[in-house]
């Protein structure tokens, strides 16, 4: 059977530094465009603060299993990630904050196979999903339109955030946020 994702190579580098090159890029993408309009009832897209101990023990006996440990590491540092309208990566949102979501274990997705949801990846179709494996933290992508086929993504979630950033071109970009300079 032929993938549906576009191939894509990752550099040699390791995950903290892929993660740290995907949200420097998001900023500057950001940071050119008037997305996202951040105001008191949306929560910024790139937090700048994590979530603490008793919040990720809270959300892991709300799901009923231990994180994947560079999901939960992720969470320790940002919270929640919107790289854009159709890509994100679920957390936890201070209170009253409204917010993308958090995760959430699925045996729906795939007979047989519980996934953990960790985001959104609407770059194919809009609903379509990152499912992280429990077991091993590599993330893959259900593709709803596609027979609700489950694909590869990445190795792990920084890998996945780096992946869902530098699939974009920047002419992708320029056109996406109207941008009126190159970048």
């Amino acid at each position: 059977m032929e993938p549906i994702l576009d191939d894509f190579s990752f550099p040699e580098k390791e995950p903290t530094e892929l993660l740290s090159s995907a949200i420097s890029k998001m900023q500057f993408v950001y940071s050119k465009s008037s997305y996202p309009i951040v105001d008191d009832n949306e929560p910024s897209p790139i937090p700048e603060s994590g979530c603490s101990d008793n919040e990720l023990s809270g959300l892991e006996q709300s799901i009923e299993m231990r994180l994947p440990g560079s999901y939960k590491g992720l969470l320790k540092e940002y919270r929640y990630l919107a790289l854009s309208d159709s890509c994100s990566v679920l957390g936890i949102h201070r209170e009253g904050e409204a917010g993308y979501g958090g995760p959430w274990l699925s045996d729906q997705h795939e007979e047989g196979h519980n996934w953990l949801v960790v985001g959104r990846y609407w770059r194919y179709a809009d609903g379509d999903d990152l499912l992280m494996d429990p077991e091993t933290g590599a993330v893959y992508v259900y593709l709803h339109e596609y027979e609700g086929r489950v694909e590869f993504f990445a190795n792990n979630i920084s890998a996945a955030v780096y992946r869902m950033v530098f699939e974009v071109s920047d002419e992708e970009y320029a056109e996406i946020y109207e941008f009126e300079e190159e970048i």
